[in-house]
């Protein structure tokens, strides 16, 4: 992964002041580098103001600050109301993004990162509980990253015994060597949060019976045929919040988020994924799913239905991706690709994926070629899809080429070749060395082949 330096922020998020210092980028945001590290990062925000417009200066300020320790962790520390600070830069300021991230990404992303080495983490009892179970003693199983954890996993390494492919723990990738500890000896399955790959728990705040159920339902359904159909297997449980109100979902995910609860943020997803009128919607971040429930988003209606599987199956796989590539490093900030792979096959699989999971079969290829109409005068340059830049200008054709490409990744490669690609990145590979290993040919040769297969 990239070396975190200053220029490599700027040059990502745009700085608006000198490289190396305290600096504000055009979304508001602080950050200083020391020794390949994020030393300090700030966000300031003003109350009051809507975070997809230039700042208006009303209202009092808040102050998020995250300090990074020596141990790697990244720590979040609101430090409330304070007197007004100097003005950041306001030009271009902007609020959206993949997963609440893009015009916030920085601050979410080093919010997601401050949970792993901090917070009990399933996964990683799992493993503890792995190692101890080798004869590797792990000390107690309490999901929490220590030092007795990090020389379990160093004798672990040092017996011969550890599969070639399979990375050192860190508090990151626990998600990943649980998995993958299960899959090599079926014994240690025990240890898995979850032994069926499937459980999940709904909380729905919201006044519409039976809504409940028919939530269960659809989740049960998708990762059901998921496991079928793609080869999913994950250890780890999935939380479900559904409200029929903003209001009502943001106090469920601000709950669920805890400290990592981002306003902004926030506000910036549910604009994206929730404006659809009448139609369910909903983001994932790590193991969570939000599903918003507009008046109408349940009505028997066909339609109205299809749009409910397919959101549920989407976010369902984002969380399938999560667990079997781990949790975001700090490195990950200076190049989120590394961490999941380009954009357009983020989005492009999981929107795959969904479709795959409600359409009967027969249905699929008079589907894509619907697709593959409507595209046309419409495709796009995947190289310019690759990073969440991508969705500031070309939020729809990001979703429907990456969806396309991914329709004939997997017509060559089998639909298991996503459950292979997430899985490698997962492993350590570079995106680009994973893509080829699971679907046989290098990004560069595909991009070329999309290009001429689309508008063939």
């Amino acid at each position: 992964m990239s070396r975190i330096t200053a220029a490599s922020l700027n040059a990502r998020y745009g700085s608006c002041g000198p490289v190396g210092r305290l600096a504000p980028n055009r979304y508001g945001e602080f950050y200083q580098v020391r020794d390949g590290r994020i030393v300090t990062a700030r966000k300031v925000l003003e109350k009051g103001d809507d975070p997809g417009a230039p700042a208006t200066g009303k209202g009092s300020t808040v102050r998020l600050t995250y300090s990074h320790r020596v141990a790697g962790a990244l720590i979040a520390e609101k430090t409330g109301a304070v007197a007004r600070s100097r003005p950041f830069c306001r030009n271009g300021h902007r609020s959206d993004g993949a997963f609440g991230w893009d015009g916030v990404k920085l601050v979410m992303l080093l919010l997601m990162l401050a949970g792993p080495a901090m917070a009990r983490q399933p996964a990683l009892a799992c493993v503890q509980g792995q190692l101890t179970a080798m004869g590797f003693a792990a000390g107690p199983i309490d999901g929490l990253w220590g030092p007795r954890t990090q020389s379990a996993d160093r004798a672990f390494a040092q017996s011969g015994t550890r599969p070639a492919n399979l990375p050192s723990l860190d508090p990151y990738n626990a998600s990943v060597v649980c998995r993958q500890l299960g899959l090599m000896d079926r014994s240690l399955r025990r240890f898995w949060p979850v032994t069926d790959g499937s459980a999940f728990t709904v909380t729905y705040a919201g006044q519409r019976r039976a809504t409940r159920a028919v939530l269960e339902t659809a989740f049960g359904r998708a990762a059901t045929q998921q496991m079928r159909t793609f080869g999913v297997q994950v250890p780890g449980s999935v939380s479900v919040l559904a409200a029929d109100q903003k209001d009502d979902l943001r106090n469920l995910w601000q709950t669920q988020l805890g400290a990592k609860f981002n306003e902004a943020g926030f506000e910036a997803i549910y604009r994206q994924s929730c404006g659809r009128k009448g139609e369910a919607g909903g983001f994932a971040s790590g193991t969570a799913i939000a599903i918003c429930l507009p008046d109408g988003a349940l009505d028997v209606a066909a339609d109205k239905r299809f749009v409910l599987e397919t959101t549920v199956s989407h976010e369902w796989f984002h969380t399938v991706q999560r667990q079997l590539v781990g949790n975001p490093t700090p490195e990950s900030i200076a190049d989120p690709a590394a961490f999941a792979g380009p954009e357009w096959l983020v989005e492009g699989s999981a929107t795959y994926v969904s479709l795959r999971t409600a359409l009967p079969e027969a249905f699929l290829d008079p589907a894509f070629a619907q697709l593959k109409a409507r595209l046309r005068g419409r495709f796009m340059d995947l190289g310019r899809l690759e990073t969440y830049a991508s969705r500031a200008t070309d939020l729809e054709e990001m979703y429907d080429n990456g969806t396309y490409a991914v329709y004939l990744l997997t017509q060559q490669s089998g639909g298991r070749s996503l459950t292979r690609f997430y899985e490698a990145i997962g492993l350590g590979q570079p995106w680009k060395t994973a893509f080829a290993t699971a679907f046989g040919e290098t990004p560069d040769a595909f991009y070329q082949r999309y290009a001429t297969l689309a508008d063939g």
